[in-house]
């Protein structure tokens, strides 16, 4: 016993003389508390063995094994670990924070902009746009018959094409509407646009079947000819849009996304006096006008089944890119994300679903509202130009 007790005081003498010491009231609770760790020592021989010589403690009193846990009051390497734990689930709780704030403010900024698509709802050029002549174009074709065209909306198109997209070439409407023939519509042709008088039209297909007969309607052997629907409001810069698109026979864009839409929209057809062009046109009125006119109500659901059986149109048809026109939809998801990407359409088409909400005459109004700033901006020489043209 008293080699052990030898031996525990040198070894306590050595962990002393490795740290800084405390302070201590008295050496003789160290000496009782050595005398404790002897006797437990000498029942475990295996901890000092049974040889002469002193065996060193497993650890020193003031350090923990890192496995032992973390306590509120632990110095140390365990208040270390504390910290970094206590540290990483607050970074964890900042973490999420910034999350869900930047998601809900993300929110808040697309809803706005939503709204402002119903104040501002026309996407106009920003620049002065070059000047399209009849050498460039033979002319612009829209299409108003009956009680069903929007003739209003029709002529905010027109205004738009003269005054915003700066096209001074000729301007068509075929119509049986008196306004249109007297030339009373549009603010009594500011706009200077020619009438077609359209035939009888029974059905509505009738009068679809006029935008694929327009080198036989249009006067003036035309060779080239875009035919517009009214729902599509010409913002952009025309010149830019037929620098970068002249199809050797057809140009038309791609439908929108959604269900039940068509391969193509057959809205804007951009068109040149080719044979395989007047063959497509063929095939599509034929189509189109089958159980006598009775099978389609929409004449791209024609196109659709022409392409499937493999008609010219399939290699006549030019695909436009759609970065040049941008559908207003009902939900305006199009819209919303033309703007976030600055997108810069030369035509905007205000589809049939947008039309038929609640919300459209606010819409209607603030794109009226738009256009009159245009109209009213339009130079007099320009408006000159338009009526000696007439």
């Amino acid at each position: 016993i008293g080699e052990t007790k030898a031996c525990v005081a040198q070894a306590s003498l050595a962990v002393r003389s490795r740290s800084t010491p405390a302070p201590l009231k008295s050496r003789e609770p160290v000496e009782g508390a050595a005398a404790m760790a002897a006797t437990a020592k000498h029942r475990h021989k295996s901890s000092c063995g049974e040889t002469d010589g002193c065996c060193e403690p497993p650890y020193s009193p003031r350090e923990r094994p890192a496995g032992s846990g973390y306590y509120k009051n632990a110095k140390g390497p365990l208040a270390a670990k504390g910290t970094f734990l206590n540290r990483k689930l607050k970074d964890r709780e900042l973490q999420a924070f910034v999350i869900g704030l930047t998601l809900l403010s993300t929110a808040c900024l697309l809803l706005s902009m939503r709204s402002q698509l119903k104040v501002s709802p026309l996407r106009l050029a920003t620049g002065e746009c070059q000047p399209v002549t009849r050498e460039r174009l033979d002319g612009m074709v829209y299409i108003c018959t009956g009680k069903g065209c929007d003739y209003s909306f029709l002529c905010h198109s027109i205004n738009l094409l003269r005054f915003e997209s700066n096209y001074q070439g000729s301007i068509y409407v075929v119509s049986d509407r008196q306004d249109f023939i007297s030339e009373s519509a549009c603010d009594n042709n500011r706009p200077s646009y020619t009438v077609v008088v359209a035939p009888d039209t029974p059905t509505m297909m009738h009068m679809k079947n006029f935008k694929r007969q327009l080198f036989d309607l249009i006067p003036g052997n035309a060779t080239s000819l875009i035919y517009i629907d009214a729902d599509i409001l010409p913002v952009g810069c025309l010149h830019d849009f037929l620098e970068h698109e002249s199809p050797k026979d057809i140009g038309m864009f791609l439908d929108s996304w959604c269900k039940g839409c068509n391969k193509f929209l057959g809205g804007f057809v951009y068109m040149r006096s080719t044979d395989a062009t007047r063959e497509c046109l063929r095939d599509w009125i034929e189509e189109s006008s089958s159980d006598d006119f009775k099978r389609y109500k929409k004449d791209q659901d024609a196109m659709d089944s022409i392409l499937r059986k493999g008609s010219v149109c399939t290699t006549a048809i030019h695909t436009m890119s759609s970065a040049y026109i941008e559908t207003f939809d009902d939900n305006m998801i199009l819209p919303l994300f033309g703007v976030i990407r600055g997108k810069t359409p030369t035509f905007q088409h205000f589809s049939h679903g947008i039309r038929e909400l609640p919300v459209w005459p606010r819409i209607k109004g603030n794109i009226e509202a738009q256009i009159e700033h245009v109209y009213n901006n339009a130079s007099e020489d320009d408006i000159n130009v338009q009526g000696q043209r007439r």
